[in-house]
């Protein structure tokens, strides 16, 4: 018993050496070099996800969306606006360069999802969209 509690700690002693040496060394690199790194970085995990399993594929994107719904979850008001700001913008610009064949396809894509979303309705959910739609009555 003893002998694991020294051990984990000799763990954890050396992770956080660990950590306090790559974040020296990430201080101290050169644009060049941080620009060479991440493109090292994205070549290594395209080449893994050429690979993946399907299963290996929903398994990861379900952890990012767990991710990224932790890190929502704990977001103020104004990062969350920041947030949605740059989104928009993004698609702004998106939608700015497309074809009118290219728009056609995306609003057929989208009048399609809306029909299945509508399907899939209950009552209770097509009244309180109607009544969302109209407006609050007062």
């Amino acid at each position: 018993m003893m002998q694991v509690d020294k051990e984990e700690e000799k763990k954890q002693r050396r992770r956080e050496k660990d950590k306090e040496r790559k974040q020296k060394k990430l201080a101290s690199e050169t644009p060049v070099e941080r620009s060479s790194r991440l493109k090292d970085m994205a070549e290594c995990e395209r080449a893994r996800r050429a690979c993946e399993t399907p299963e290996e594929r929903a398994k990861r994107l379900r952890a990012l969306s767990k991710q990224e719904r932790a890190r929502r979850a704990g977001e103020t008001p104004e990062e969350r606006a920041i947030r949605l700001r740059a989104l928009s913008e993004r698609g702004r610009i998106r939608r700015a360069g497309e074809t009118p064949e290219e728009r056609a396809i995306r609003l057929r894509a989208l009048s399609e999802r809306g029909r299945i979303r509508r399907a899939g309705e209950t009552p209770e959910e097509r009244a309180r969209r109607k009544h969302l739609r109209r407006g609050p009555e007062d």
